[in-house]
């Protein structure tokens, strides 16, 4: 090959490389995170990780590289206590150093750095000094970590126990006071739960290890910080109908019964539109109250007893059939759905919308009752359906493909147009006992009544037949579902 020729082919494959695989900082492909050197880090002709006050430890570092060519590794150990008798070395793939530990007793974390000059790895090694060997190890490795901050009020403490648990019991010193005092005593299990937080709150805690009441070890003082609470929104501009107390119908015909709600409560008239729920987010956003994680939305759900504290995925806004758009900073609407139902939100995103307008989510019982109230009708209205009455899977024949304006069915005619032609419905006036809208069709509504992990859907879609339609009807999904045919409303206590 002439050299022209070459130089030409070589710009070009640099070219293709630069372009494949360099950004504006440098990163590891993720098929190459697998070729990173492996460490492992260890004591040296021992099995103990106990040890003396003042103790010299030999520790050692190996490394297992899949390249074959070797490759000498730098080593920089380090340790915020106690002293190294060597910091730092070259070697191809095992180094070693002495540690004199500690005069005091104490869990010790020690770190190995390794670099090959292009990459670099991290090992720790926890060990603990101890003076009476008698004594059970110290706690550590304490979850929530120490200064964790932003959690939420239902919480399960853990920790470890670096030796033999067998024969231990802990004693848990918890509050709010920086010496806390004894929570809960003789403990078998590494852990206990707390599930009455208070919102925006700094607690402390230790776990103290027992082998009898006169041989025992405590442990460090721990902190953490829960959230602050997510409230703050006015629910003031949404227009809620009153449901009184007293009894209402339930289940279906021919095996109707009697329930009593002995408390008055408002429900929302509509459900929750498009338009208001990114004024939701807008604010939510603007206050820091929720996470942006990869252009997605999520909030924090404090856990119960089937679904972990963490936080969780609002709504789904990357698919195409969601009517909400989020380009990382800005939430929009598609033209012409502001007032649909909004859609492709989760449970933890209907929840959390509630809850920061200072709500609920209904219990299927409370929406039964908003829906047909003492009548015993299969729909709100009555006990027949037409194409009238509510948006429902028929509604194709008409054109419609999706979801309609809330409160389209209140007597009037209205013209949809379905991307090829406009169609003109004329509606019956189908509001529920209680004046709400759309308690049949146009999008199933998630509710507060749950099994395990999925919680139960009312009030149909414009996806389902008419048999879905029923006020007694109800589907379970799982709380992180996200489609476009389950909405919601909420409602609030007098």
């Amino acid at each position: 090959m002439h050299f022209k020729n070459y130089l030409i082919v070589s710009i070009i494959f640099l070219f293709g490389y630069l372009v494949t695989n360099c950004t504006d900082s440098l990163v590891i492909p993720p098929e190459e995170l697998n070729n990173l050197p492996k460490t492992t880090i260890g004591i040296a002709n021992s099995s103990s990780k106990v040890f003396a006050p003042s103790d010299t430890v030999g520790i050692f570092c190996r490394v297992t590289d899949k390249d074959p060519i070797d490759t000498l590794f730098s080593f920089n150990w380090e340790s915020e206590f106690g002293t190294f008798l060597k910091t730092s070395a070259e070697n191809e793939k095992i180094d070693t150093t002495e540690w004199i530990a500690p005069g005091e007793d104490g869990v010790y974390d020690i770190r190995v750095l390794v670099s090959d000059g292009i990459s670099e790895v991290a090992d720790t090694l926890t060990v603990i000094v101890q003076t009476d060997p008698e004594k059970p190890a110290q706690p550590y490795n304490p979850k929530p970590a120490n200064h964790s901050a932003n959690l939420g009020i239902y919480q399960i403490l853990k920790w470890e126990l670096i030796t033999s648990t067998v024969g231990i019991t802990y004693d848990l010193y918890f509050g709010v006071d920086e010496q806390p005092a004894l929570y809960d005593n003789n403990l078998t299990t590494l852990r206990d739960t707390m599930d009455n937080l208070e919102y925006n709150t700094q607690y402390f805690w230790k776990v103290v290890a027992k082998r009898d009441d006169t041989t025992f070890t405590p442990g460090s003082i721990w902190t953490f910080t829960t959230r602050r609470e997510l409230e703050g929104g006015d629910a003031s501009k949404f227009e809620f109908v009153d449901v009184a107390a007293g009894e209402f119908t339930s289940r279906e015909k021919d095996s109707l019964e009697t329930k009593v709600i002995d408390y008055s409560y408002k429900i929302m008239k509509y459900e929750v539109t498009n338009s208001e729920y990114k004024a939701f987010l807008d604010e939510v956003i603007s206050d820091s109250l929720i996470k942006n994680k990869e252009n997605k939305l999520y909030g924090y759900f404090d856990g119960n007893d089937f679904i972990d504290a963490g936080s969780y995925l609002l709504i789904n806004m990357d698919s195409k059939k969601s009517r909400l758009k989020f380009d990382g900073s800005t939430v929009s609407i598609e033209a012409g759905f502001e007032e649909h139902p909004v859609t492709m939100v989760t449970w933890f995103g209907a929840r959390l919308f509630a809850k920061y307008y200072n709500c609920k989510l209904p219990t299927f019982d409370e929406w039964e009752k908003a829906a047909r109230g003492n009548t015993g009708f299969d729909y709100p209205w009555g006990d027949e359906i037409s194409l009238s009455n509510c948006n429902y899977i028929d509604s194709l024949g008409r054109g419609v493909n999706g979801t309609l304006p809330v409160g389209s069915y209140n007597g009037a005619s209205f013209t949809y147009n379905n991307g090829d032609k406009d169609t003109t419905i004329i509606t019956v006036d189908s509001p529920s006992q209680f004046n709400c809208y759309d308690m049949a069709g146009n999008a199933w509504e998630w509710t507060a009544t749950n099994s395990a992990k999925s919680f139960e859907v009312a009030g149909g879609s414009w996806y389902m037949p008419y048999y879905a339609q029923y006020s007694w009807q109800t589907y379970a999904y799982d709380a992180e579902v996200t489609l476009s045919y389950i909405g919601f409303r909420i409602i609030k206590k007098d």
